[in-house]
């Protein structure tokens, strides 16, 4: 019988949708060629290609460690996730213990593992931490917090200490937050309509706030035994 995936709430929040991985390279429309990566699902390792400059897919990145983070650690490496082989792809869910929290993904339509859902409640309704948490106790930081099921939310001003937030339609398109917790600019699908003010177009809108402005907020270090927040679980930066 499966048993559920325990969730790791030091992690970080919500990682985009591997299912990216599986699109083919794209050079793209242009003739401005650079050097960039992407994921040869084929092969599943990260390989340099030249990119035009406009046009192609979400299938590139910058470096080989960005596209390693997003195809590997997320979805082959994932001890409680292995992705089906197969190709009738629809999305599904799962519970993701990188991150603590369930996430889509392309599920290929046979094999795979109990580790699949076929939405967000019913995965959560099994892998999800159910325990309450207590307020931290927060000294100098001009924030308030607290954990709510597996997502932290954040009683704040500056909407790049914000979660990610996907919204609450389902016409998803590629957009960046910045991920407070790894302190950089990471892609997600965002449903179209609803989130918070975390959301941008692009890698270089996000990347344009300097980092000395996020100097008001927080950041999870670890949990006490019992799974809730401790009063030193926060820190200020």
């Amino acid at each position: 019988m499966f048993s559920p995936c325990l969730p790791d709430f030091a992690s970080s929040l919500l990682s985009p949708l591997a299912g990216i991985c599986f699109l083919g390279k794209d050079a793209g429309d242009c003739v401005n060629y650079t050097v960039r990566w992407f994921f040869d699902h084929k092969r599943s390792v990260c390989s340099r290609f030249w990119y035009s400059g406009c046009g192609g897919n979400e299938n590139r990145f910058a470096t080989q460690a960005e596209c390693e983070r997003v195809c590997l650690s997320k979805e082959i490496k994932n001890e409680c996730h292995e992705r089906a082989r197969c190709k009738k792809y629809a999305t599904a869910w799962f519970f993701d213990t990188n991150v603590g929290a369930c996430s889509r993904f392309w599920y290929g339509g046979c094999g795979g593992n109990a580790n699949r859902f076929r939405t967000e409640y019913e995965c959560f309704q099994t892998c999800g931490n159910q325990r309450k948490s207590r307020l931290g106790q927060l000294t100098g930081c001009s924030a308030c917090c607290f954990l709510l099921k597996s997502s932290v939310v954040a009683l704040i001003t500056h909407s790049c200490i914000l979660p990610q937030d996907r919204g609450s339609c389902d016409n998803y398109t590629m957009m960046w937050f910045f991920d407070a917790a790894q302190k950089e600019c990471a892609r997600f699908w965002y449903g179209g309509c609803g989130g918070n003010k975390n959301r941008f177009l692009t890698q270089e809108e996000c990347q344009s706030l300097k980092p000395h402005r996020f100097i008001h907020g927080f950041i999870f270090t670890h949990t006490d035994s019992a799974g809730l927040w401790s009063s030193d679980s926060v820190r200020c930066f």
